[in-house]
């Protein structure tokens, strides 16, 4: 079916569910077109299967989509999945998007909101409490930002702040489609913003075409900002193994890196990610990190020793995960 709201009060839109507040979604199926294109910035979102999550946790398992998926204004998020959550806990398990999803504002001047992102798998989320599970979930459809907001093969944005815990784990979960955006792109995630509780991203990767014409191009991870400044410490995530980009990377005047594009902490604070395996192909000439920024010691950390060797090809025909295991 096609469905397509607008106005005001056009907030969320799923094919299967439009907001849970808990719950679990389990070996559904969705195609046609499903597009929001209003909302207020606290609930705002679009999914192929749920719209939007917040609450107590839920669960979508073993779900497929084939729909297009499209968020219409500044301030929501798409997702092949599920669009956005809020104060949530979301676990997505097995699945699937085939259908092309995006996001698009009228208003160009206009900043997104926090947690609005498009990804393939889940859109983006944002507030205290919230928590995001990914496993064995692969994108196959083009993911979309005509504007600033970040885009990201499987995860737009998880979006932490001073006083939010947000914590983010992806576990064997594979792109193999184009994505792009105006600000921010990642081959695995879009953005990752002062994730302060935890996040690991382990046998996960990307083999779709990366792009964006001015800002930050990640092979896996677009940009992450580090914690607060007030809090005066340094982080590490330590937590990466079996990272692997395949996709080809392009940007007109932006900054790009095999791992991540943007890496910045901040004057008082180090942020840091140790990466313990990887392979990343076809980036001839191009540092793990496009940029670092921030106080000294601030960095990505490879072990060059335990790089994956595995052809693209093979990556491309979900291979991958059975080899790096």
């Amino acid at each position: 079916t096609t469905v397509s709201l607008n106005g005001s009060a056009a907030e969320v839109v799923g094919g299967i569910v439009g907001s849970s507040d808990g719950g679990t979604v389990r070996r559904c199926y969705a195609e046609g077109s499903f597009c929001a294109a209003s909302g207020n910035q606290q609930k705002a979102g679009a999914g192929g299967i749920v719209g939007f999550v917040s609450s107590k946790q839920t669960d979508v398992i073993d779900c497929t989509n084939e729909a297009t998926v499209a968020f219409a204004n500044y301030n929501g998020a798409a997702g092949g999945i599920v669009g956005r959550g809020q104060k949530s806990r979301l676990v997505i398990s097995g699945c699937v998007n085939k259908g092309a999803v995006s996001v698009s504002t009228t208003d160009a001047e206009k900043n997104s909101y926090a947690g609005c992102g498009v990804g393939g798998i889940f859109g983006g989320s944002w507030g205290l409490g919230t928590v995001t599970v990914i496993v064995d979930s692969r994108n196959e459809g083009a993911v979309v930002s005509v504007d600033t907001r970040a885009a990201g093969g499987i995860l737009g944005e998880d979006h932490g702040s001073d006083n939010s815990d947000v914590a983010c784990y992806l576990t064997n979960c594979v792109n193999v489609a184009s994505v792009s955006s105006l600000a921010r792109v990642g081959g695995v995630i879009g953005r990752l913003h002062r994730l302060k509780v935890g996040f690991s991203l382990v046998n996960c990767g990307n083999a779709g075409a990366l792009s964006c014409p001015t800002g930050a191009v990640g092979g896996v991870v677009g940009v992450i900002l580090g914690v607060p400044q007030n809090n005066d410490l340094s982080f590490t995530y330590k937590d990466i193994y079996n990272i692997m980009n395949c996709g080809t990377l392009s940007t007109e005047s932006g900054t790009v890196g095999k791992f991540v594009g943007v890496l910045e902490g901040s004057e008082r604070n180090a942020y840091q990610a140790q990466v313990k395996s990887a392979f990343f192909a076809d980036c001839a000439g191009t540092d793990v990190v496009g940029r670092i920024g921030g106080k000294e010691g601030t960095g990505v950390v490879v072990d060059e020793s335990s790089q994956i060797a595995m052809a693209a090809e093979d990556f491309k025909n979900r291979k991958a995960v059975k080899a790096l295991n």
